[in-house]
């Protein structure tokens, strides 16, 4: 399961999206309540993904040889 934080501008708009690990990462992180942040699954990206909160790799990207 991955844990999503959106974070939005002032208007609205999604400006970035921060990954989480664990539901203990993403409220530690966030002081929010984990619940309905969760993603059922990765994404597939070019680069890779670490957990915003622990730094553990949560998938490699497509385009990144040096975790491989």
């Amino acid at each position: 399961m991955t844990y999503v934080e959106m974070v939005e501008d002032k208007h609205g708009d999604l400006v970035d999206i921060r990954y989480y690990c664990s539901p203990f990462c993403f409220e530690a992180e966030t002081g929010r309540d984990a619940y309905g942040s969760a993603w059922p699954g990765g994404v597939e990206t070019d680069y890779s993904v670490y957990c915003e909160r622990c730094g553990s790799l949560m998938w490699s990207g497509l385009e990144d040889d040096d975790d491989l």
